[in-house]
């Protein structure tokens, strides 16, 4: 069911809404089966049910074997440059008929459909046609306004922002202002041009405000890394901020090794014989049991070891022995060959080396605390000195990054304490400039007037921060996700943390219509059974996200410090009454059923847009005693309304947003019913409500 209503939701609409041409498999299994093999998945539910003419493509060496994934209905696999079950290998499975020609036009016809479709545009290496000459300069103006309306202004205490022009003397102080980041890390990453920092374009203000600037300390980094995390950083030739890097990168080596690779991989000597070599060298895939040892006995040290004192003794002790066992070596060497006085030298000198090599260590490491610590110290003066802060704060993209799970959700390096101390010094308001990729623990905000999350948001954020601060836009970009206070507040942080049960799907209305509120309602019941290694259960069910946060919830009774759907404006809305109308049931109900009407108006005193958001609500019924959580169903971005401007909107709602749900053992989807009711939600996000209104279904 939690399959059903929540994580196939979106790919039901991009299929049946928005006709998509293709769709990528994930790496991971399903219920048992990788998502490449997986007929259930790719057959049944988007040939048959969904009637997707389209194409499969694995995600990059994301297949797993030939002859099931051919089967089970997966078109192409990736990266074509080197076949690991198709190319070569599945000619050899059509020519010992264990793979039938036929099917192999079934699964090429889709591919050349999307090919005879766009034979007709410019191939890759043909030259562009020339654009015109303002091409350049409207293509910043739409970047420029995109990262505007893209920004989420989080909390605006007394109007700090837009800044008052009556300000003198700025300080823009964090490690975000010098080194803002314009994209995340990993295989998303684009050649982006060089693009103004937040401290470029805020120093552009000179002219109306005096404009000091302090780091205050590092954006830091992960305390950890992986193979796959540095294997993804040349990606884009850019820097951890995705500033492009200019001169040879190592990715002109790696585009070259990959045109080779493809050239050599074709070669049917080479697939034969060179590569099952090649694979036994390799990175190898972890044994799903090995693999839950290694990460719980990971776990368990992080826990022991919250302040990283042991580890760093071990790394100290480690370079002690390396260092005395190795001169140990030489002296055995050197007394062989130049007799006991050079052998007793060495031995003399061994433990000088290392003591010196120690001592250029804690020199080191000394200079470089009195170092951050005086940038903390310059942040701190600057901010006593300024009539304003803007706080800059983030993430770079070699922390934002696929290819490994971050540990908490904690700012890196020292930025929490700069953020507590820079609070503690300033004598002005402190406006927040957020940097980040996701959610992040806060623990200063309430001595912050002002947060501006501005994600990563591209090549002319800067400008586009510095339009929003003075209020030339208005921000109306909302929160796509529940921000929790902490980690553990997260509906899905048992799942996180589980290892001892299975989810038990035909049991969901047991988490949900539990008595219980807070973690005490994260019991799945009876159905349950225990975990096998390598497996991520899912133990929040249809609670995930905000969703999570309702009655019944796995955090039920826990607030979030910003919710799904928020985002304030500088300036403010009235929402008027509701208008419904209610269409009569048939079995075969598939359209619209309840069309709601209403209007908003600009009540403030600047212009701005509002994201008008509507939420249902089944309410428990003879064939549904427990209905799925409320969720939100329709929204719509209002135009930039003048003060006074009146808008008005329509939503119309469907069977599966007025209580239709999935039937386990049915494997259907059942109801509404008639008499049934539904409550009707519209609001600013999840948790601000400013019209309600009760249905009854006839």
């Amino acid at each position: 069911r939690t399959l059903r209503e929540v994580y196939l939701a979106p790919f039901e609409a991009a299929v049946v809404e928005a006709d998509v041409e293709s769709i990528m498999t994930g790496y991971n299994r399903v219920n048992g089966s990788y998502c490449s093999e997986n007929q259930w998945l790719m057959q049944t539910v988007l040939r048959e049910e969904w009637q997707f003419k389209g194409w499969l493509v694995s995600d990059w060496w994301g297949n797993q074997s030939t002859h099931n994934a051919i089967i089970a209905g997966l078109n192409v696999e990736m990266p074509g440059i080197e076949p690991r079950h198709y190319g070569g290998y599945l000619l050899d499975a059509v020519e010992c008929k264990d793979v039938t020609e036929e099917l192999i036009d079934v699964r090429c016809k889709p591919v050349l459909r999307t090919i005879l479709r766009h034979s007709g545009r410019a191939s890759p290496g043909e030259p562009a046609e020339p654009q015109e000459a303002d091409a350049a300069r409207r293509r910043q103006d739409v970047l420029r306004r995109a990262a505007s309306a893209s920004f989420v202004l989080l909390k605006n205490e007394d109007s700090a922002l837009p800044l008052d022009s009556s300000l003198r003397r700025i300080a823009v102080i964090g490690p975000g202002a010098a080194h803002s980041t314009l994209q995340g890390g990993g295989s998303s990453r684009v050649h982006a041009r060089s693009s103004q920092t937040i401290l470029d374009a805020m120093l552009d203000m000179r002219s109306t405000f005096t404009i000091v600037h302090e780091q205050g300390c590092d954006m830091g980094s992960l305390s950890f890394t992986t193979a796959e995390l540095e294997a993804l950083k040349p990606i884009g030739a850019c820097s951890a901020s995705g500033q492009p890097l200019g001169g040879f990168q190592p990715t002109n080596l790696f585009d070259a090794a990959l045109r080779v690779g493809a050239k050599l991989s074709q070669m049917n000597c080479v697939r034969r014989y060179i590569m099952p070599v090649l694979r036994c060298l390799g990175v190898k895939k972890p044994d799903p049991v090995q693999e839950a040892q290694r990460q719980a006995a990971e776990a368990s040290r992080a826990a022991a070891d919250k302040d990283g004192s042991c580890q760093r003794n071990k790394s100290r002790v480690l370079t002690l022995c390396v260092g005395v066992g190795g001169l140990g070596l030489l002296a055995a060497i050197a007394g062989r060959m130049g007799g006991t006085r050079a052998a007793l030298g060495m031995m003399v000198g061994g433990p000088v080396a290392v003591l010196l090599f120690f001592a250029a260590r804690y020199l080191y490491t000394t200079s470089q605390e009195r170092k951050e610590e005086a940038m903390l110290q310059a942040a701190e003066q600057a901010a006593r000195e300024a009539d304003a802060v803007i706080l800059c704060l983030g993430s770079s993209g070699f922390v934002e990054s696929e290819g490994a799970d971050r540990k908490d959700m904690l700012l890196p390096g020292r930025q929490n304490e700069l953020a507590a101390r820079v609070c503690t010094a300033a004598r002005g308001r402190i406006v927040l400039v957020l940097n980040v990729g996701s959610p992040k623990e806060l623990p200063w905000l309430s001595k912050v007037a002002s947060v501006l999350l501005v994600h990563y948001g591209g090549e002319e954020m800067a400008a586009a921060v510095v339009d929003t601060i003075l209020g030339k836009t208005s921000p109306a970009g909302r929160l796509t996700y529940t921000w929790p206070r902490r980690l553990e507040d997260s509906p899905s942080f048992s799942s996180l943390n589980q290892g001892s049960c299975r989810d038990a799907d035909q049991d969901t209305n047991t988490l949900l219509c539990s008595p219980t509120s807070g973690r005490q309602s994260s019991s799945l019941g009876a159905g349950a059974t225990s975990a096998l290694p390598g497996e991520t259960v899912y133990t929040e069910r249809l609670g995930i996200g905000y969703r999570g946060f309702v009655a019944g919830g796995p955090s039920a009774g826990i607030a979030p410090l910003f919710s799904f759907g928020h985002g304030l404006s500088y300036t403010s809305f009235d929402y008027g009454a509701l208008e419904t109308e209610i269409a009569e049931l048939s079995i075969s109900s598939t359209g619209s059923l309840v069309t709601v009407k209403g209007a908003i108006r600009n009540s403030g005193t600047r212009p701005g847009a509002e994201v008008v958001q509507l939420y249902t609500q089944a309410l428990p019924n003879k064939r549904e005693p427990c209905p799925g959580p409320r969720a939100l169903q329709a929204f719509c971005r209002t135009p930039s309304l003048t003060p006074g401007q009146e808008y008005s909107f329509e939503f119309r709602l469907e069977p599966r947003a007025l209580g239709r749900s999935f039937s386990v053992e049915a494997g259907a989807w059942k109801g509404p019913l008639p008499g049934e009711r539904v409550r009707l939600d519209v609001g600013s996000s999840a948790t601000n409500t400013q019209q309600s209104v009760e249905l009854t279904l006839k």
